[in-house]
């Protein structure tokens, strides 16, 4: 049995191209199986880890469904056949309105639940 570990397109090029790293080696936590991969790909890890070898602010880590900072981090345990996916964490909001001459009425937007419209206004920054 081994530990897969899943990586994001964006660190493809890290990882020549591919998608998932079968570690070959036993693991038992999060920390052993990245300490494998880095021995094979140490360019890749250092996009996931800092030089303390603390998880990027903006990487997370699941071990099959569950994040690993509920598991105990870096020294979440795995199982021999454990699968470690790599996800870039991603952020979003609102979209603000685009500021113009128009004023008000650019801070203006349409809000069309189902049955009806009502104007919504965005507060001015």
């Amino acid at each position: 049995m081994a530990v897969t570990i899943l990586l994001p397109r964006a660190l493809l090029p890290y990882a020549e191209g591919n998608a998932e790293w079968v570690c070959d080696v036993s693991c038992t936590t999060v920390r052993d199986a990245l300490a494998a991969l880095a021995a094979h790909r140490p360019a890749l890890v250092d996009r996931i880890l800092n030089e303390r070898g603390e998880l990027r602010p903006h990487v997370n880590v699941f071990v099959g469904d569950e994040d690993i900072r509920y598991l105990g981090g870096l020294a979440a345990r795995i199982d021999d056949d454990a699968t470690v996916a790599i996800v870039p964490a991603v952020s979003g909001g609102v979209a603000r309105p685009r500021r113009g001459s128009c004023g008000q009425a650019r801070r203006r937007a349409v809000y069309a639940p189902p049955g009806g419209g009502r104007h919504v206004d965005f507060p001015s920054t």
